[in-house]
């Protein structure tokens, strides 16, 4: 039933990191060098919010919040030579407690 949950993932070289809060969008891009074992930043995108777009930590205006999303990773992979397909999202804060989900 979970097996799919924990396979082993691809070691990721090129990523987005994402974070939503209250007030911004911030996305990083981020290059993985395997012989210094070290993430480094390579480019970096920030995009305000309109109040109320995110509130106590739920989103409220899913099309602003995309849209400021897209125009972050725009910044941050603006200056880059290649394209980065994957993205690392952390979620923090109470939101998260108390909440089911249920895997199929």
């Amino acid at each position: 039933m979970f097996g799919s949950l924990f396979k082993k993932q691809k070691q990721l070289d090129r990523f987005l990191t994402v974070t939503i809060d209250s007030s911004s969008v911030r996305v990083l891009a981020m290059h993985y060098d395997e012989d210094q074992d070290a993430a480094r930043i390579v480019g970096k995108g920030k995009v305000p919010l309109e109040p109320g777009t995110v509130r106590s930590g739920e989103i409220i205006d899913r099309d602003r919040a995309a849209d400021a999303l897209g125009d972050a990773v725009d910044l941050a992979t603006a200056e880059l030579e290649y394209h980065i397909k994957d993205v690392v999202i952390g979620v923090t804060g109470t939101l998260g407690l108390g909440k089911t989900t249920t895997v199929k």
